[in-house]
């Protein structure tokens, strides 16, 4: 399960890296990752990081200016 709250690239995999081109906003099977990624939100960074278990790159937030870290 790839979790919500995880930055996810182009090709769909979690991406904690300036590749990020949005924040997953449900939790989605590996197998099968269809789901809506927030390009333009307010986002709480400490219940998103602890959903998804990791701690947001800083080049994470330079990719992604209309998403505000809270």
């Amino acid at each position: 399960v790839v979790k919500a709250g995880s930055p996810i690239d182009a090709d769909g995999v979690v991406a904690n890296t300036g590749d990020a081109i949005g924040i997953l906003l449900y939790d989605v099977v590996e197998d099968n990752p269809q789901a809506t990624i927030l390009k333009k939100a307010y986002i709480d960074t400490a219940k998103a990081q602890a959903n998804c278990g990791l701690t947001y790159d800083a080049a994470v937030k330079a990719a992604l200016p209309m998403v505000v870290f809270e």
